[in-house]
């Protein structure tokens, strides 16, 4: 993915790549699912859905500035996320919305240029 022009040099994060088994923020390569913000690119350490819980979900859910939206990148596949979690965002006024994980890449970018409050919560895709 190439950098949009809006965010060369801006010191948000930006996703520059996504494969198999790894994303690329910045100069620095991550071979695990991440939790991204402008501001942040953090490990998230689960796998998969089955492993997701509200503490997984801790740095986005007392993200400061608040998050508007969080879009979910679940591997190759769109895969439900858990009520519980889904019940924890709303109580927030958190918008959520759940694509495989390429789209997810590519929908941070358009948000962040409309200047919102966005987290992508990104599963590795396997190798």
């Amino acid at each position: 993915m190439a950098t949009p022009p809006e965010f060369q040099n801006s010191g948000v994060n930006i996703i520059q790549g996504y494969g198999p088994g790894r994303f690329r923020i910045g100069q620095q390569v991550h071979d695990y699912s991440l939790l991204v913000s402008a501001e942040h690119a953090l490990r998230w350490n689960i796998t998969d859905i089955a492993s997701m819980s509200l503490e997984s979900l801790d740095a986005f859910l007392n993200h400061d500035p608040a998050l508007e939206v969080i879009l979910f990148g679940t591997g190759k596949t769109i895969e439900a996320i858990p009520h519980p979690i889904r019940a924890a965002l709303k109580e927030k006024k958190i918008g959520l919305d759940v694509m495989d994980t390429g789209a997810a890449c590519r929908t941070y970018h358009v948000l962040l240029a409309e200047k919102r409050r966005v987290g992508c919560a990104l599963l590795v895709l396997p190798t």
